[in-house]
């Protein structure tokens, strides 16, 4: 179960498939092929239990081999 940010209601959990994952891996390697991965840093503010962190910070740059600086408490 991944954390919605409620944008069409109620916050919710919402269940996502292994498979649904890595499509989305998948898609921000596309988008990202021009980038040096290896040389990418990258900052994570938002919480990790969020699916738009959880992909386009955590996962998406450990697949491409970048590095993810995590902020636990960005305030």
């Amino acid at each position: 179960l991944q954390y919605t940010g409620g944008t069409t209601g109620v916050a919710k959990g919402a269940m996502l498939t292994h498979r649904n994952i890595v499509a989305n891996l998948l898609q921000a390697r596309a988008w990202l092929a021009h980038l040096d991965t290896d040389n990418e840093i990258i900052i994570t503010a938002l919480p990790l239990y969020h699916i738009f962190a959880l992909t386009a910070n955590c996962l998406t740059f450990m697949y491409l081999g970048g590095t993810n600086i995590l902020i636990t408490d960005p305030r």
